[in-house]
């Protein structure tokens, strides 16, 4: 029997087509990958702030004790030398001073 050009390229159509659709599954493959880099990456920077946050706001609660240790105890200090002074050696003047905090 013999084979028709018709049907020979209907099968080297087929095999483009499967090449084509090969070369697409390792594009989107190639996408994804990148894709959760970057999600990875997001991801990171995400947490590297959260705990630059959590840094931050524990620092303005020690400033905050500073400040209210320093007005308690009826410090003439300017508002840029609390700021300077580490609350925990406000937190130790007020303890000494008083007994307790």
């Amino acid at each position: 029997m013999a084979v028709s050009r018709h049907q020979t390229g209907g099968s080297a159509d087929w095999r483009q087509l499967s090449r084509e659709i090969q070369q697409l599954r390792v594009e989107l493959s190639q996408k994804n990958l990148k894709l959760e880099s970057t999600e990875a990456d997001c991801q990171r920077k995400v947490t590297g702030l959260e705990q630059k946050l959590a840094e931050a706001l524990h620092q303005k609660q020690l400033l905050q004790v500073c400040l209210c240790v320093c007005v308690s105890l009826s410090l003439c200090l300017s508002l840029s030398e609390c700021v300077h002074l580490h609350s925990h050696s406000c937190e130790d003047k007020f303890v000494q001073e008083h007994g307790k905090f």
